[in-house]
């Protein structure tokens, strides 16, 4: 590939993503999204259909795309992430708020810069229940602590900078996901024989249940209009910044790719690049079968937060102990008789047990400290966990104690 090509897509891209980054650094309380009456874009979808469907043309991205590879044969299974240590699963739904949208975006697998997906980030939410009982998501404590790496945070989370050296992220605005939502260009990443210069010399047509979006007519086509997805009434119409979302697709861990984000992000990516976690990255949504707007829930009456730290040596005893905080509140007033109760659970694929000294959790009246020490002698201190803070009225789950699951 051209260097200098590659050079200016890079260069692109960082703008591309830096724009998105500061809109969500701005957006601190996502806007009430009004309906549109002057656009005629609402699906014809039942609101049933809405909550049920996994992927509505054929065949779905899923079955083409496994991340930002397409699958040779076509159906086969996408088993792992960007690198044989990272994590991938299909047909898996989401559902979250949108914090930033970088919108289309080209694909460095065509020579004519035509642009092959759009790209939105999404705060995920938590404790939702599928429509359909049987289909795989991401909603509860586990789930979320599982699908998420300290890379979401670190880098698709400006909010959730804890310490200005980079070292400790976390907190409610951590869990972000990357979604990148995968058109089909017969002379891109779909073309099925490539010549001698690169160029195209055998596209692959689009299925014909893949059409053209609106934002971006042309030569791509996609499995939904990514900017015009169906909606529920409230949310109609036009995808924006605090849009909630429902999202079926594959679960997929990138590498990290470095967009010049600055010395503090900078910083944290070295940090867990190396030991265990050399290698590992961020979980995206990628590719996605099906995308539409919901009515946004009531406000949560719980609180779901993440932590995550890496920090390395430093010179002398001093300098290899180091320890954070961080209250975790329960919004609201507690129902009569109800009391505080937590859970939480400690990432083994980002938590170096051999760092950790002590992890003290102390109740609130509304809620809880916690308080992590760690020791980085030889190697770095690494700590990752999410925790679930409530109101119950139940005995055992409001006990002093907060449940490690």
């Amino acid at each position: 590939m051209d260097p200098q090509r590659t050079s200016s897509r890079l260069v692109r891209r960082t703008i591309a993503v830096l724009t998105m980054l500061l809109a969500a650094a701005c957006t601190s309380k996502a806007p009430k999204i009004e309906p549109d009456p002057t656009d005629a874009s609402r699906s014809k979808q039942s609101d049933r259909e809405i909550l049920l469907t996994k992927g509505d043309v054929s065949p779905p991205p899923s079955e083409v795309f496994c991340g930002n590879r397409p699958k040779r044969p076509q159906g086969s299974p996408c088993a792992t992430g960007s690198v044989p240590t990272a994590k991938a699963k299909e047909h898996v739904e989401i559902r979250g708020t949108v914090t930033g949208i970088q919108g289309y975006f080209d694909s460095d697998a065509n020579r004519e810069e035509i642009n092959e997906e759009f790209l939105v980030t999404v705060l995920l939410d938590h404790g939702w229940k599928p429509a359909d009982p049987d289909q795989a998501a991401v909603t509860t404590l586990a789930d979320i602590d599982t699908w998420t790496t300290p890379y979401n945070a670190n880098t698709w989370a400006p909010d959730s900078l804890l310490r200005p050296d980079g070292a400790i992220w976390g907190g409610p605005e951590a869990m972000v996901i990357h979604v990148e939502v995968d058109g089909w260009l017969p002379s891109g990443r779909m073309c099925r024989t490539k010549a001698a210069d690169g160029s195209c010399a055998e596209p692959g047509p689009a299925p014909v249940s893949w059409k053209e979006s609106r934002g971006m007519p042309g030569a791509v086509r996609w499995a939904f209009d990514p900017e015009f997805p169906p909606s529920q009434a409230a949310a109609c119409c036009k995808l924006r910044v605090g849009s909630y979302l429902r999202l079926v697709g594959t679960m997929w861990e990138d590498e990290v790719h470095e967009f010049g984000l600055g010395p503090v992000v900078g910083a944290a990516h070295s940090c867990w690049n190396e030991g265990t976690t050399t290698g590992r990255g961020w979980m995206e949504m990628h590719p996605v079968d099906y995308m539409a707007l919901l009515d946004k829930p009531p406000p949560a009456k719980d609180a779901l937060e993440t932590l995550v730290a890496c920090e390395r040596p430093g010179p002398g005893p001093a300098g290899n102990a180091t320890s954070f905080g961080k209250d975790i509140i329960v919004p609201g007033t507690p129902p009569g008789g109800a009391k505080v109760a937590c859970e939480y659970r400690v990432d083994p694929d980002f938590t170096d047990e051999s760092s950790v000294v002590e992890q003290l959790i102390t109740k609130l009246p509304n809620g809880v400290h916690v308080e992590v020490k760690l020791k980085r002698e030889q190697s770095s201190a690494k700590f990752k966990a999410t925790y679930h803070v409530s109101w119950s009225k139940d005995a055992t789950s409001s006990a002093e104690e907060c449940q490690k699951l």
